[in-house]
C-alpha cells in the first residue's frame, strides 16, 4: 500500500511495448534499474506501469532491445497537478486544510483515561484539567514526569499514574491503592453495645465481663458485654469481642401516588444537527422545535482517522412530540409490590447473617395516595464495637 501511494505521488506512465521478442525489453529494462510494476501480456505485447520521472530512459531501451513503445496512459499526482493548475481556489483550500492539520496536530485532542475502578473518571480528568492535560492544549507543555508526582500527591487513593502522548491523544493510565485488611488489635479497649433495640436470643462472649443475659431486652447503644475487667486486685481493660443474636421488630411504610402520567407518542420527530469543533459548538439549524410536548435524545458522533480521534465531532439532536395523559394504577397490585419493596430493603438492611421471622401489613388509600404499612419480625446480629 505504502509502495503504491509513492507511485501515485511520483507519478506513472502506462506504456504498451511491441517487437518480435518484447521479453527482451524487461532484460533491457532491468539493466537500467527501471522500476516496473502491473505486467501484463496481451496478444503479442507488453503493457506495464513504469515512473513518471523515468519515462525519457525507454528511447534507449526499446532501441537496445530491437521494440518499440506507445504510452496509453499517465496518471498520479503530477497529472492531476496539470489538469487542476489553474483553479487557485481549490489549491489554496488544499494548503489552508494542510496547513490547519499540521497546526493542530502540535495540540492534545482527547485525554482518555483507563485502570480505574473505584475512582471516577470524571474526578481525575478534572485533577488532570486543572494540571494541564486537557483538549487543546500543547503536547509540548505536558511533562509527563511532573504530572505523574503531582497527580499521585492530590489523588491518594491512586498509587500510580503513567502519562503517554500519542500524537493527539494522551493516554493516561493508573492504578488505584489497595487498603490493607483491618488488623485486630487486643490491646485496644472497647466494648460491644447493641446496633438496634431487641430481644436477646442467642449470646456468645469471646472476650471481655457480659452485662446482660439470654432473654433480656436492650435498648440501640446499651452495653451488652463490657471491655473492663473487674477483680478483687485491680480493674484491666480489654476490647471485647462477642455475637449476639436478637429478635428486632421494624414498622416500614411505603407511600406512592395512584394517578401517573404517560407520554403517548405522536410520531412526528425533528433532527437537529450541531456542529463540535474542539470546545465550540456552532449549530446547523434555524428556528425552534415546534412542539409543546417532546422527549430530547442527543447523540455523539466523533470523528476519527483510525486510532487518531480528530477534534471534530457532530451532535444529533431528536426531538419526538409526545400528548400527555392521565391513568391510575392497580391499586392491588401496586399494594403487593410496595409490601416486596419493604421486604428487600429490609433484607438489605439486616445482611446475609439475619431473616425474617414474621411479617403482616396493611395499606389504605387517602386523597390518590397509596399508602402501605408492613410490621416485621427478624432475627439478626446486634453486637456493634464501641472503643472506650
Amino acid at each position: 500500500m505504502l509502495l503504491g501511494l509513492l507511485n501515485f505521488a511520483g507519478g506513472w506512465t502506462r506504456i504498451e511495448i511491441t517487437g518480435d521478442f518484447p521479453e527482451r525489453f524487461l532484460n533491457a529494462a532491468a539493466r537500467e534499474n527501471l522500476a516496473m510494476w502491473r505486467i501484463e501480456k496481451e496478444a503479442g505485447a507488453l503493457r506495464l506501469s513504469v515512473p513518471f520521472r523515468e519515462t525519457k530512459k525507454l528511447d534507449g531501451i526499446c532501441k537496445r532491445a530491437y521494440s518499440s513503445y506507445r504510452v496509453i496512459g499517465r496518471g498520479g499526482v503530477p497529472m492531476l497537478a496539470k489538469r487542476y493548475r489553474r483553479r487557485y481556489f481549490l489549491w489554496g483550500g488544499s494548503i489552508l486544510v494542510a496547513a490547519a492539520f499540521v497546526f493542530m496536530s502540535a495540540y492534545i485532542w482527547s485525554v482518555d483515561v483507563t485502570g480505574n475502578q473505584t475512582v471516577s473518571t470524571a474526578e481525575i480528568l478534572e485533577e488532570l484539567s486543572r494540571l494541564g492535560v486537557r483538549p487543546w492544549v500543547p503536547a509540548s507543555r505536558i511533562e509527563p514526569a511532573e504530572i505523574q508526582t503531582l497527580m499521585l500527591l492530590r489523588m491518594e487513593k491512586l498509587v500510580w499514574l503513567a502519562v503517554n502522548i500519542n500524537g493527539n491523544r494522551a493516554a493516561v493510565e493508573v492504578r488505584e491503592r489497595t487498603l490493607p485488611p483491618d488488623v485486630w488489635d487486643e490491646t485496644i479497649p472497647a466494648d460491644i453495645v447493641a446496633a438496634k433495640t431487641g430481644l436477646i436470643l442467642r449470646m456468645s462472649v469471646l472476650e471481655g465481663q457480659a452485662k446482660v443475659f439470654v432473654g433480656s431486652s436492650v435498648l440501640k447503644g446499651e452495653v451488652l458485654v463490657s471491655g473492663e475487667m473487674l477483680s478483687a486486685e485491680r480493674s484491666r481493660y480489654v476490647r471485647a469481642n462477642a455475637r449476639v443474636q436478637a429478635r428486632v421488630w421494624y414498622a416500614l411504610e411505603a407511600v406512592t401516588p395512584i394517578e401517573r402520567r404517560s407520554k403517548n407518542l405522536s410520531g412526528r420527530k425533528t433532527t437537529r444537527l450541531t456542529l463540535v469543533l474542539g470546545q465550540r459548538c456552532f449549530p446547523l439549524y434555524f428556528g425552534g422545535v415546534g412542539y409543546e410536548k417532546y422527549e430530547k435524545e442527543l447523540k455523539l458522533h466523533r470523528l476519527a482517522l483510525g486510532d487518531l480521534v480528530l477534534p471534530v465531532a457532530f451532535v444529533t439532536e431528536t426531538y419526538s412530540e409526545y400528548y400527555p395523559s392521565l391513568y391510575n394504577l392497580d391499586t392491588e397490585k401496586t399494594a403487593a409490590s410496595l409490601e416486596s419493596a419493604l421486604e428487600r430493603c429490609l433484607r438489605d438492611a439486616i445482611g446475609s447473617g439475619g431473616y425474617i421471622r414474621e411479617s403482616s401489613s396493611t395499606y389504605e388509600m387517602s386523597r390518590s395516595v397509596l399508602r402501605v404499612k408492613g410490621e416485621f419480625v427478624t432475627e439478626e446480629e446486634i453486637a456493634m464495637e464501641q472503643r472506650r
